[in-house]
């Protein structure tokens, strides 16, 4: 996207002499430096959350999928895309239960655009994709809902129970929060639902060389500022 400037180069060589020359020239880079940091894109970064806990008992079947120090969906380890590698030993697993609840405290309140939920099936009659509803709360009690994703498990790719692929997941994106607490629900679909990780997305992280360049420009414009009110440069 192009960016305006209030002063453009070109006019400062018409500048005729060489002390407005390169004040002109130093406002305009000063000026352009701002302008540019402000238009630069902001990269998202993930907003890790203080712990969680969730409202029904994790289950059993062929192993046991349970998250005794509510550590697994938080600790960056992901289950492949087939449930059965490792026997099973990176995910969270319940069975039977219509709405699965799982609230996230965070040390304050978190600006978060986006949650990323990963989870996996291999058959309708076994392990399915839930859909999720996504809450935000500010004192842990009082819940609104801040965003949704309805699933059919039909339109997303079933994976071998034994494949090592990597983990696919259900991204819930448009999201204002600006809340302490937030609840992910999952909405069963099938029998089993899983999940290995859950990732909350900051909407806008500057870059470190973008907050150097508008600090630089910032620098540039006090620096003008204060020679003016020191009085003309000597020619």
């Amino acid at each position: 996207m192009p960016i305006w400037l209030p002063i453009s180069a070109e006019r400062c060589k018409k500048s005729k002499k060489r002390a407005t020359y390169m004040k002109c020239l130093q406002t305009w880079l000063a000026v352009a430096a701002v302008l540019i940091a402000a238009g630069a894109p902001a990269n998202a970064a993930l907003v890790s959350p203080l712990g969680y806990t969730f409202d029904e008992p994790t289950s059993c079947g062929e192993f046991c999928y349970h998250d005794p120090n509510f550590t697994k969906l938080t600790d960056g380890i992901l289950g492949n895309s087939g449930w059965e590698t490792n026997q099973g030993a990176a995910w969270v697993g319940w069975s039977g239960y219509p709405v699965i609840n799982i609230d996230f405290s965070f040390a304050a309140p978190a600006h978060i655009s986006a949650v990323n939920f990963y989870t996996t099936q291999d058959y309708l009659a076994d392990v399915v994709l839930p859909s999720l509803d996504i809450y935000s709360s500010k004192d842990g009690s009082n819940w609104s809902l801040a965003g949704a994703l309805s699933v059919d498990p039909n339109n997303y790719p079933f994976y071998n129970s034994a494949s090592t692929g990597l983990t696919p997941f259900l991204a819930v994106s448009g999201l204002a929060i600006d809340a302490q607490y937030v609840r992910v629900s999952l909405l069963r679909n099938g029998p089993w639902t899983f999940s290995s990780e859950v990732t909350f997305v900051d909407p806008a992280v500057p870059e470190p060389a973008t907050w150097a360049m508008m600090a630089m420009g910032l620098l540039g414009l006090r620096l003008l500022a204060s020679r003016r009110r020191e009085g003309p440069a000597l020619v």
